[in-house]
């Protein structure tokens, strides 16, 4: 959604720009596809660092640290 006309008419610049250059869009599904995996990167990023705070992970080290590899294995299932 565009509230500010200036971007709305650089987008569609940009898009023009594009089907110039590149006929078949394959340019602009690259650009949208890095632009989508950027945001699930990002997105995975923060959940990660909500979910395994420093205090957690050291909880993990400490309770793992007497732990076979097998008892950790069966820790995360």
């Amino acid at each position: 959604q565009f509230t500010d006309p200036a971007q709305w008419i650089r987008f569609t610049t940009t898009i023009f720009d594009i089907i110039q250059k590149f006929p078949d869009l394959t340019y602009f599904k690259d650009i949208n596809e890095r632009r989508q995996d950027n945001e699930i990167r990002e997105h995975i990023k923060k959940q990660t660092a909500r979910i395994f705070t420093a205090e957690y992970r050291q909880e993990l080290v400490n309770d793992s640290s007497n732990k076979t590899e097998r008892q950790i294995e069966e820790t995360f299932q």
